[in-house]
């Protein structure tokens, strides 16, 4: 996140602009893996996609807490973290589709906002933690609350409600 970049840019000894490009390389990625991961969900089901981009975005979170490197930061937050993202974010409002048949679009407005808020809150609670714990322990803990979460909502995801006898 961009309340970082100034941790990043003192221990990598890196600009501002190669500290924006890690989040920028992630971002790319997650649009990168978005379409892909919408059709393994479809052929697959969201939970086993869903659920390895948790993971991949943990790895990612823990990978950059470990980062000596410029270079391995970038691969961990730039690409894992980016994958986890696009392999979470499109499976679960395309699931959101086939749940919500009469509300749908307020459905997908609710998931939508969850998200905004969250691109507006963590940024926040970065800000105030990182002096704190640092930014590796707080990747550290982003990730294991990555997988708290994730793990019980990612077994809570059914495909469709007719596997559930609903309509």
């Amino acid at each position: 996140t961009p309340v970082l970049f100034r941790f990043f840019e003192a221990e990598f000894a890196i600009g501002r602009a190669q500290a924006a490009f890690i989040l920028s390389c992630s971002q790319v990625m997650a649009f990168l893996a978005a379409p892909v991961a919408g059709s393994l969900a479809e052929k697959h089901g969201p939970r086993p996609v869903v659920g390895g981009g948790l993971v991949l975005l943990a790895l990612g979170l823990l990978g950059a807490a470990q980062s000596t490197s410029y270079g391995f930061l970038l691969g961990c937050y730039g690409v894992l973290v980016g994958i986890g993202t696009g392999a979470i974010y499109v499976p679960l409002l395309g699931l959101i589709q086939r749940w919500f048949y009469r509300h749908r679009g307020r459905a997908s407005g609710l998931a939508t906002t969850g998200v905004g808020i969250g691109t507006l809150s963590f940024p926040i609670i970065a800000g105030a933690a990182v002096g704190t714990f640092g930014w590796r322990w707080l990747y550290v803990g982003f990730a294991a609350v990555c997988i708290s979460i994730g793990a019980v909502a990612t077994s809570a995801l059914v495909a469709s409600p007719a596997l559930r006898g609903l309509n």
